[in-house]
């Protein structure tokens, strides 16, 4: 009958290809005697696989291909993976929050960043090349000699270049330029160009790190960029100046770590006489974290330490403050 060639391919797409290449030799047999059925004729069923491969043939156009791993996210990765890589970044995208606690006798500094870099090769796809930006906000509070803007601001913009020559050496360059100001008047005083140009020597299980970075600050131009990475699966340990830093596998999806940083910057302020100067402030960092890398391989942390050794100074005189030493708090986001 006539409806029995619909019904199966039907059933067919129900019960799935193993099941409908039954049915079809089960109707085939019966069409074979249907001699048996008088006034009866069945029509040969063709099966579903062979019905999408014909239209497939007729119809490439129509056909869409998804492959596997065409999304720009790399497959999950583990902590004991990313220990044991080779260093081939010196700096990526990260977001950040930062709290300095504010009291009746100390400084306080409340801070929204982004770095105007390029995501880790571990969390996007292998660029080598990007055009990159950031920006930050700083919330100032606290005693100080001079008053200052509550809110200081960065607006950033580069590009950067990473690249693997050959197995054994790689490289890192960036460049940016940036306005770092209050915005009260003009900001021509707080143009930088941060920069840095990084190179990788890769030795197996132990990397040599060598370069420079240019911050651009009153306080500190340039610095020297230099040192070892020793990693296994357990322990990868950066010691590499100015940014060291000590990691410890907990789980294949967490770690604890140590680091050290500079922390501060430059900007151009307007000072209560409407006069303009640039403020310079610095501290030095060392700080606890617990990382975790999830699925998709975004990594956050959570960063508690001591800052010490913070100032304050000014481009138009040579008085320095001296600030007292404080908690920090940071959250930190590679997405």
């Amino acid at each position: 009958m006539k409806w029995i060639r619909p019904c199966t391919i039907v059933v067919a797409v129900i019960l799935g290809p193993a099941e409908s290449a039954l049915l079809g030799d089960e109707v085939s047999s019966r069409t074979e005697n249907s001699d048996s059925l008088p006034g009866v004729q069945l029509e040969p069923v063709t099966p579903i696989s062979a019905s999408v491969s014909s239209n497939a043939a007729n119809n490439e156009s129509n056909v869409v291909v998804v492959e596997e791993g065409s999304e720009s996210r790399k497959p999950g990765l583990t902590t004991y993976q990313l220990f044991q890589s080779p260093k081939t970044e010196y700096r990526v995208y990260e977001s950040t929050t930062t709290i300095i606690p504010a009291s009746a006798s100390n400084f306080g500094w409340f801070s929204l960043s982004s770095t105007p870099l390029m995501k880790s090769k571990f969390v996007d796809c292998d660029s080598s090349f990007s055009i990159t930006g950031g920006m930050g906000i700083h919330f100032v509070r606290g005693p100080v000699t001079t008053p200052i803007e509550s809110r200081l601001f960065d607006f950033v913009g580069g590009v950067q270049w990473r690249k693997t020559v050959s197995p054994g050496f790689s490289f890192d360059v960036a460049s940016s330029v940036g306005v770092y100001s209050d915005f009260e008047d003009s900001a021509r005083d707080g143009i930088r160009l941060p920069s840095h140009a990084v190179g990788f020597l890769d030795f197996g299980l132990a990397d040599l790190v060598f370069g420079v970075e240019y911050v651009d600050r009153d306080d500190i131009k340039l610095l020297p960029v230099g040192g070892l990475v020793l990693r296994n699966q357990w322990i990868r340990a950066e010691l590499v100046f100015p940014r060291p830093r000590v990691d410890f596998a907990v789980t294949e999806s967490e770690s604890l770590y140590f680091k050290g940083l500079l922390g501060g910057g430059s900007w151009d302020i307007e000072r209560p006489d409407e006069s303009n100067d640039v403020l310079t402030y610095r501290s030095y960092e060392v700080t606890l974290g617990v990382q975790s890398i999830d699925e998709d391989n975004n990594v956050s942390a959570l960063e508690i330490g001591y800052v010490f050794d913070r100032d304050i100074e000014f481009r138009s005189s040579t008085f320095e403050q001296r600030l007292d030493d404080s908690l920090i708090i940071r959250l930190v986001g590679y997405h």
